[in-house]
């Protein structure tokens, strides 16, 4: 695999199994693009979420430090770890939540949705052949025909206006 960005090092560090996890910024993909190339979990947090302190600024509004390593609940672990209000960087605010909380059960029954003009539909067939009844009309795992599952790019509601007209 070839792994590129500026946080592909850790990516690779990561994907390598030399560390268990790694710390990359991300401005645009950098955390993203390195995971998914090299096979592992990427996690760009919430502005403020984690402290940019001691990163070098590219674009100082868009900058984010996250993590990397290979499952989610290992990202989850390291996010936890270094999250909250720091006052060296007065975007950061403190965030009690635990993202441990939950992690382990089952995603069937919960509710997701995309925006269907950016998203390439055949990449839920996965979540389909894994056995989540996936709603044809607006990607919804579980869809009950009765949700309210996002806006279209434009900014409409999406799946019940769009029902009635398909019938």
């Amino acid at each position: 695999r070839e792994i590129g960005g500026s946080s592909a090092g850790s990516a690779a560090a990561v994907a390598l199994g030399i560390v268990p996890f790694a710390i990359g910024s991300d401005t645009g993909d950098s955390i993203r693009k390195p995971a998914a190339f090299g096979g592992v979990v990427g996690y760009k947090p919430t502005y403020g979420l984690i402290s940019r302190y001691g990163l070098f600024a590219f674009a100082s509004s868009l900058d984010h430090v996250g993590c990397f390593a290979r499952s989610v609940k290992d990202v989850a672990l390291v996010t936890n770890t270094i999250k909250g209000y720091d006052p060296h960087d007065m975007t950061t605010y403190q965030d009690d939540s635990d993202l441990l909380e939950g992690i382990d059960e089952p995603l069937a029954g919960k509710k997701l949705f995309y925006i269907k003009e950016i998203v390439d539909r055949d990449l839920y067939n996965i979540a389909s052949s894994l056995g989540y009844d996936i709603c044809d009309r607006c990607a919804t795992v579980s869809c009950d025909r009765d949700c309210f599952t996002g806006f279209s790019a434009w900014g409409e509601r999406e799946h019940k206006e769009t029902e009635d007209k398909n019938k």
